[in-house]
């Protein structure tokens, strides 16, 4: 396994021919691509009839290879063309991450994608291994890229979804662990009921192996110079879920809201409780949110869930919400930190994080200082109340008050959820996102206060974007710079901890200590995880359902753990991997 960040372009030529792979010895596609794209995958899954006859709610399609996304440009180019009442979800599994360079090769040969190509680039993947999910909301499209091997990366895709396959490695001779038998029998299984494939290829291997994991397989007629290819379809039975159709989510916080809005743009009716009388009024009532990743650099599930969490949460927050992109500088101020940030440097993305001089530091400061610094380029300030308020403002979800939690109880019909006050009320699924208040649910879980203190005060710096060292500083907020935070178990008032990092960041940047300066102060209580890795999904037959355990980086992980649920929800693909899925499940504290 690798880091998540460090990835692997492929290795490829442009040639009179077209696009040349030289880890292959093979072609990806002629100079008419586009043509033969649309031709073999389009066409040859039968989509356009498909659709427009689709009654479920969503329709997934499952691509081996990648490549350099013809395939997923062209299948763009037909769906765009239609509003359908249902969701298409396009998964692209390969080895290689997509060359930066390529959006122009492709722009310059295909200048009839440019529609295409300019709604992938404003929706551009950060580029990572493992799972990056990408929503296009406009047009009811997700795109999930795996970057993995085939057969590790098909491990993470749910079974009887597929409803048609693009099998478009190279050629079994160049490529032959892409064409197994025991890739097969995988594909077979992860297809729903009539799923179809084709291919560019017509090898007997692939034709054999296809029929005898039950495919009906076609030798049809190849594309221009190529005699032949192959598609199918597959008959079996699959299990038809019951339909969610109204979710009630206790708790009101980053991870409720978020929840809620995820669920409302699938239509589906959801009434959040909140035991106080307003939305966000306990650990997220915070003054501001500083959204940073904290990277573990390790290749294991968690390492993946950090990258993947938050550059999720990244393009939810500015793609979605239209928040703006602030940028985040990471000081390093002993030698952890140093290391930490040259780790950072060694992966080589460039794209990703940029090494500040002191001359360009000292004009994001506004104040001199010689450590040694990386500006994360995708990072933002946010404010709670205000985001929180959004999320909520939607059709579909209604908000209630002054209803605190007392009990549920399962029924073959749902959930019955109980209140203080003795009312109840029905629904097909509940979720817990009650922060600290979930403490009850499960064991070995403790809680901490986090902590801030406002600075009102003309001598302090105003950085142009959050500046994190051991603590974090941020910009004015309404005329206030917040400095967060600390991890206190005790006291209702600011810690040794924190007074130590109020002060550290003064001498940091060359102001005089004053404690009179500190004229606002909040606190929070937060429920992490001794293996700090949040907790989410179900905990009594998909009927009860949580996000727990978030710790302080509730804005990093709400958005992915939010998709998490609602693919649990409507039993669709889910966007993480399965080794991560494993990593959230309740169970480890239940």
């Amino acid at each position: 396994m690798k880091h998540p960040l460090k990835i692997d372009f492929p290795n490829l030529s442009v040639t009179d021919k077209g696009f040349f792979s030289k880890d292959f010895d093979d072609i990806y596609f002629q100079q008419n691509g586009l043509h033969e794209s649309h031709e073999i995958y389009v066409n040859g899954n039968n989509l356009v009839d498909r659709w427009s006859k689709f009654s479920n709610e969503n329709f997934s399609i499952c691509e081996l290879g990648f490549g350099l996304g013809m395939n997923f440009l062209a299948t763009l180019r037909e769906w765009k063309k239609n509003s359908y009442d249902f969701s298409l979800t396009y998964i692209g599994i390969d080895k290689f991450a997509i060359p930066d360079e390529i959006e122009t090769f492709l722009l310059q040969s295909f200048p009839e994608l440019a529609d295409e190509i300019g709604i992938f680039q404003d929706n551009k993947p950060i580029q990572m291994n493992g799972f990056e999910v990408i929503e296009f909301p406009d047009i009811s499209l997700q795109l999930i890229l795996i970057t993995e091997e085939v057969e590790i990366g098909l491990t993470s895709v749910k079974e009887d979804s597929i409803d048609a396959w693009y099998l478009d490695g190279f050629a079994p001779s160049k490529n032959p662990q892409m064409w197994s038998n025991e890739l097969c029998q995988t594909i077979s299984k992860l297809s729903a009921d009539g799923a179809s494939f084709s291919s560019f290829t017509a090898a007997g291997v692939v034709r054999r192996s296809l029929t005898q994991n039950g495919f009906i397989v076609k030798k049809i007629p190849g594309f221009q110079n190529k005699r032949h290819r192959s598609c199918g379809t597959i008959s079996k039975k699959t299990y038809a879920p019951k339909v969610c159709k109204n979710i009630a989510i206790i708790g009101s916080g980053i991870a409720g809201a978020t929840l809620a809005y995820k669920l409302s743009q699938k239509n589906i009716s959801v009434d959040v409780f909140e035991r106080g009388k307003h939305p966000n009024c306990e650990t997220s009532s915070g003054p501001f949110l500083s959204m940073y990743p904290k990277f573990s650099l390790g290749d294991d599930p968690r390492s993946y869930f950090l990258s993947q969490s938050y550059y999720h949460a990244y393009r939810f927050y500015v793609h979605e919400l239209n928040l703006r992109n602030s940028g985040i500088v990471m000081l390093a101020t002993d030698e952890n930190k140093k290391e930490w940030n040259q780790k950072i440097k060694n992966l080589g993305r460039d794209d990703l994080f940029e090494e500040l001089d002191t001359k360009n530091l000292q004009k994001i400061t506004s104040s001199p200082s010689s450590y040694p610094a990386i500006k994360i380029n995708h990072g933002l300030l946010l404010q709670p109340k205000k985001l929180i308020s959004k999320l909520l403002d939607q059709n579909h979800i209604n908000f209630f008050g002054d209803h605190e939690f007392e009990k549920y109880e399962c029924h073959d019909q749902g959930v019955k959820l109980f209140f203080h006050d003795q009312t109840y009320k029905n629904y097909d699924r509940i979720v817990f996102c009650m922060g600290a208040s979930s403490l009850s649910l499960f064991k070995g879980l403790k809680t901490t206060q986090g902590k801030m203190a406002g600075i009102n005060s003309s001598e302090f710096i105003d950085p142009m974007m959050p500046i994190n060292h051991d603590c974090c500083i941020t910009p004015q907020v309404e005329t206030i710079n917040w400095i967060a935070s600390s991890y206190s178990k005790n006291g209702d008032d600011l810690d040794e901890s924190l007074i130590e990092k109020i002060h550290k960041s003064q001498k940091l940047f060359g102001l005089k200590e004053d404690a009179d300066q500190f004229t606002h102060f909040w606190q929070g209580e937060r429920l992490g995880t001794p293996d700090h890795t949040p907790i989410a999904g179900a905990l009594d037959n998909n009927r009860v359902l949580c996000i727990s355990g978030l710790g302080s980086r509730g804005s990093c992980y709400a958005p992915l753990l939010a998709d998490y649920i609602v693919a649990i929800v409507l039993n669709q693909q889910l966007p993480v991997s399965k080794k991560v899925a494993k990593s959230l499940t309740p169970q480890r504290y239940l």
